[in-house]
């Protein structure tokens, strides 16, 4: 499989079970993520692992795209600063400062 053919048939899920994921298998996610490319390799990222059902509920209820969290076994926030997002940005010349 080619990555187009991953982009455009990549399945999003929005409904859950209820089995429990185990603790191996999330930390397989996160040294997925941590292992992936960043730019002048800053790994300028951070991770928080919730799965406390109130903490995803409330997730939930604050979010505008994603009311689905509330029925996930666990959710990870990604956080990074704004900074390197926005010097990508430029170097990639997708922001254009606009007079």
């Amino acid at each position: 499989m080619n990555t187009q053919e991953c982009i455009v048939t990549k399945l999003d899920i929005r409904k859950f079970g209820k089995e429990n994921v185990p603790s191996h298998i999330i930390s397989t996610i996160l040294d997925s993520a941590r292992y992936s490319g960043s730019g002048l390799n800053t790994q300028h990222w951070r991770f928080i692992v919730i799965k406390e059902q109130d903490n995803l509920k409330k997730l939930s209820d604050d979010s505008t795209s994603g009311k689905w969290i509330g029925g996930a076994n666990f959710a990870i926030i990604v956080l990074t600063d704004p900074k390197y997002v926005f010097i990508y940005l430029m170097q990639e010349g997708l922001y254009r400062i606009c007079s």
